[in-house]
């Protein structure tokens, strides 16, 4: 594994972080097969990531002359009170092979200039399967502020019956389902 190379996140890198961040989320929803399917598709990620250009700061790690992981912040004026940064969770990605490692190159090369712009928060979503990087969020001060759960309700399974109750969760399937709406279908 060669060395991480860190630089600005420009336009010339839009189709590979693309392809980076569906193959980390088909690679999730492999998992998961309630998630979406629209972000297993680059084109759906391609505008996303386009409108963030000459917008907000980003960064890319580049290894042995490929894209090996990216971040990109949007200046958020009012974050929990403070002028912040969001990085949306297609915002993000990096190559599996020290991910971590990546994501915290990115991230060093990125906050100084983040702070400097007067943005004192940061909020950084990224996939549940990206486990050593949230490890690193962790280790860097980070701390959980939302955790989305998914599970799909379709066919609802009865649950274990306790005496004297008669809860059944298909009971709640259809407030659920109202509740939730689907990314791309």
């Amino acid at each position: 594994m060669g060395a991480v190379r860190i630089g600005d996140f420009r336009e010339e890198h839009i189709s590979d972080a693309a392809r980076l961040f569906t193959r980390r989320f088909s690679s999730l929803r492999a998992r998961v097969p309630a998630l979406p399917s629209g972000f297993e598709n680059p084109d759906r990620i391609i505008p996303l990531l386009t409108r963030q250009i000459g917008r907000y700061t980003g960064a890319v790690a580049v290894r042995d002359g490929s894209l090996a992981g990216y971040l990109i912040g949007a200046v958020v004026p009012q974050f929990k009170g403070k002028r912040g940064i969001f990085v949306p969770e297609w915002a993000n990605a990096a190559e599996p092979e020290g991910s971590d490692e990546i994501f915290g190159e990115l991230y060093r090369a990125l906050s100084g200039k983040w702070i400097d712009n007067g943005c004192v928060f940061h909020a950084v979503s990224v996939l549940v399967s990206e486990d050593t990087v949230v490890t690193g969020l962790s280790l860097m001060g980070f701390g959980h502020l939302v955790i989305d759960a998914v599970r799909d309700l379709t066919e609802p399974p009865e649950t274990r019956q306790v005496p004297g109750c008669r809860f059944r969760l298909s009971h709640f399937a259809p407030v659920c389902r109202s509740l939730c709406r689907t990314v791309d279908e």
